[in-house]
């Protein structure tokens, strides 16, 4: 019998060296050194896109 998975039927591991990597390599990208300062970011974006009650 064939299995067919769907994207929500699998699951990806990956090492938690990998995980730090890329954590590094997104922090480095948007020169932070945080999440605290990626969240900032992201709160600071999502106020000035909100429509303005006037």
């Amino acid at each position: 019998m064939t299995q067919h998975h769907t994207a929500s039927g699998l699951a990806l591991f990956i090492s938690d060296s990998t995980a730090h990597s890329h954590t590094k390599n997104i922090y480095k990208k948007m020169g932070v050194g945080s999440r605290t300062e990626i969240i900032e970011i992201v709160e600071k974006h999502s106020n000035e896109a909100a429509p303005q009650d006037g």
